[in-house]
Order: structure tokens, then C-alpha cells, then sequence
């Protein structure tokens, strides 16, 4: 039966049938090609991302490691600086250290108790500190300070006396007569042995010390002068007058 089939319509027949199989064969084929591109964009995909990773990872390690190195240098430079502050300031104090022992050994033939420095303290505008220093002397000395203001303005002098060293409390004094300025430091002196200067702090030392005195309304007054009495006990030590400035005491 099949060779009564004319050769033309054999030859039909099987392009008929060849061309879908190509056409399915082609397609398989394509598809198979599309598959292994894409496994190899997802390889080549997957194979980037885990490069990225890894840049990425060492990236934020160098990162870490900077930071921690920063922070090495930071804290050295801290620590730097405050070594660098401790030692400016033990040699501020060194210093001042020195300059109150050369002060303490005072010169020669000067023998007694003395004011080193006076200041205001921060605590208290109307607290005066006061740093009394023994020059030349080994034996311990002991006695009292007394406290006094001096005002001369539009020629009228007026003097206050600390009466009462535990409140601070400032009595109104009268002045004799021309007694003003600086002239009058031995006139004022002699009067110190009478009732004119009450004893408000006492003292005990032996090189120096420092006496924290109340002065209530002192601000207020602003006087010209801080005139300050020491009068020690026994007579192996004179009493001493001293006068600051009353614009030129700071704080401490």
C-alpha cells in the first residue's frame, strides 16, 4: 500500500511531519540554552554578591579597626593632656611651695608674724581668707588677729571694727583726727593694745596658716583699706599692722 503512494506526496508527507519535530526540537533546544544562561547569570549573580560581601565585611573590619585605633589615640592624647595638666599644676605648686618658704625664711633681721596673702573665697563674698606666715622663727607662736575698714572718701574718714568674728558683725569706729591713708600705720599700731581692735580669730602655728573671717557687709561698705592686726601672745613677737587695698584683694 505504501508504494502506491506518489513519490511527491511521500516527500509531502514527511517535510509535514519533519517540520513540527524541528520546530519542537529547536524549541527544546532554545529552552535548554535559556536554562543554562540563566544558571549561569545566577551563578554569575550569586558569585558577585558573595564578592560584594566580602568587600562589604572588610570594609566595615577596617572600619572597626579605625575606630578603635581612633579611640587608642584619643585616649592616649586624655591621658597625654591630664599628665600634661597634673605636671603644670605640681609645678605651679611647686613653685608657690618655694616662693612661701623663701617668704617663711624671710630676710635678715625680720623676725615675726605677717600676713602672706588675703583673698576672697568664692564660698562667700563677705569670707576673707587670710594666710598668716611666721618669717625667721622655729617656735611654734600663737595669738589673735584683729580686723578693721578705713574709708576716706570726699575727705571724710570712717573706720569700722570687726566686733564679732563668729557673725561678722562691723561696729562704726571714730577716727582721731587726720588719721587716714597710709601715714598713720604706727599711730594705729600703738592703739592696737587698747580697746580700739577686738580679737575675732586666733592663730597657732609654727611656719604658717590660714584664718577664714567673716565680714559681714564688707561688699556693701567697700572700703578703701583691709587693715589687719596681729597680735601675738607673749612678747618673744611685736604685734604688726598690715593695710591692703581693698580693689586689689581677689579671689582665690
Amino acid at each position: 500500500m505504501i508504494s502506491r503512494i506518489p513519490g511527491k506526496a511521500f516527500v509531502f508527507v514527511t517535510l509535514a511531519l519533519s517540520i513540527p519535530a524541528a520546530w519542537l526540537l529547536g524549541n527544546e533546544q532554545a529552552e535548554d540554552l535559556s536554562r543554562e544562561q540563566l544558571q549561569e547569570l545566577q551563578i554569575g549573580a550569586e558569585q558577585e554578591q558573595l564578592r560584594l560581601q566580602a568587600l562589604i565585611d572588610t570594609l566595615e573590619s577596617e572600619i572597626r579597626q579605625q575606630d578603635l585605633t581612633l579611640e587608642i589615640v584619643e585616649a592616649r592624647a586624655a591621658s597625654l593632656q591630664e599628665e600634661l595638666d597634673v605636671s603644670l599644676k605640681q609645678s605651679i605648686d611647686d613653685e608657690a611651695e618655694l616662693s612661701l618658704y623663701r617668704r617663711i625664711e624671710g630676710v635678715e633681721n625680720e623676725r615675726g608674724i605677717r600676713v602672706d596673702a588675703i583673698s576672697r573665697t568664692r564660698s562667700g563674698p563677705d569670707l576673707l581668707a587670710i594666710t598668716l606666715v611666721q618669717t625667721r622663727g622655729r617656735d611654734r607662736a600663737s595669738g589673735a588677729i584683729g580686723l578693721t575698714l578705713f574709708s576716706g572718701r570726699d575727705g571724710h574718714e570712717q573706720r569700722w571694727i570687726l566686733s564679732d568674728g563668729d557673725r561678722g558683725v562691723l561696729t562704726p569706729a571714730v577716727s582721731p583726727e587726720s588719721q587716714g591713708g597710709e601715714q598713720q600705720a604706727e599711730e594705729l599700731l600703738a592703739s592696737a593694745l587698747s580697746d580700739d581692735v577686738v580679737k575675732v580669730a586666733q592663730f597657732d602655728l609654727r611656719f604658717f596658716q590660714t584664718l577664714l573671717v567673716k565680714v559681714e557687709n564688707i561688699t556693701t561698705i567697700n572700703p578703701d583699706y583691709v587693715e589687719i592686726w596681729i597680735l601675738p601672745e607673749g612678747k618673744r613677737l611685736k604685734p604688726q599692722l598690715q593695710r591692703f587695698r581693698w580693689a586689689e584683694i581677689g579671689f582665690d
